[in-house]
């Protein structure tokens, strides 16, 4: 005798990942947030090392975007 048990968790599993997308995103921009972006960066350079590939990467400073962003 087998008993079985189904449960549809589709839209748990969307909601999972709508909660991981607002964790590492701006809401504002959709870009990666600044843990994710530090994060991401650290891992791509570490697999350009290993690769011995060249990498460059460019920050820029916006002046007064606190008040275009608000």
């Amino acid at each position: 005798r087998y008993v079985a048990v189904f449960d549809d968790i589709s839209e748990s599993e969307a909601y999972q990942r709508q909660l991981e997308h607002l964790a590492m995103h701006d809401p504002l921009t959709a870009l990666l947030n600044r843990a994710a972006f530090e994060r991401e960066a650290a891992r791509s350079l570490g697999e350009m090392r290993i690769r011995r590939r060249m990498a460059a990467m460019l920050f820029i400073d916006l002046d007064g975007f606190k008040a275009v962003n608000d």
